[in-house]
């Protein structure tokens, strides 16, 4: 990793979702791009190179599934650096395979608690372990209410 932050693009149809996620990345780090959903994040992907895709399934205009084929089979074509894919859904059973099968390089359920996406991250090399930056656990939905804008 160079010295600037790193960047991660977000896709959440959820704005307090996406809004929690994006002040857990900038907390760890992060310089956060955020996408209301999976079409959006796929014309940002294009355009832009980041360092990690944090997305969510079920979005409108284009699912987390998709958009994770659709940015695997454009790094295979256009020669790009594999990215660190974490997918994020309320689904279960089949569905966390599909999106693993689909190149998801992680999967997480919602909603996770923001350790686990900073142990995630650490795991991966995209933060170091002696990262001081402290996310508390079990942080709740009225508790971040401030953050949409």
């Amino acid at each position: 990793m160079s010295s600037q932050k790193p960047r991660a693009l977000l896709a959440e149809d959820h704005p307090i979702l996406r809004d929690l996620y994006k002040a857990c990345l900038e907390a760890l780090g992060f310089r956060c791009t955020q996408a209301a959903h999976g079409a959006a994040a796929w014309q940002q992907f294009q355009q832009s190179r980041f360092d990690l895709l944090v997305t969510d399934h079920h979005m409108p205009e284009m699912s987390g599934l998709e958009l994770i084929q659709n940015i695997r089979a454009y790094e295979r074509t256009h020669a790009r650096p594999r990215m660190p894919i974490v997918a994020m859904t309320a689904g279960h059973g089949k569905l966390l395979q599909h999106l693993k099968d689909a190149g998801a390089d992680e999967v997480l359920t919602k909603l996770c608690v923001p350790s686990h996406i900073k142990q995630l991250l650490i795991r991966r090399g995209l933060i170091p372990a002696g990262n001081r930056h402290c996310l508390r656990e079990g942080i709740q939905l009225h508790q971040i209410t401030h953050l949409k804008k």
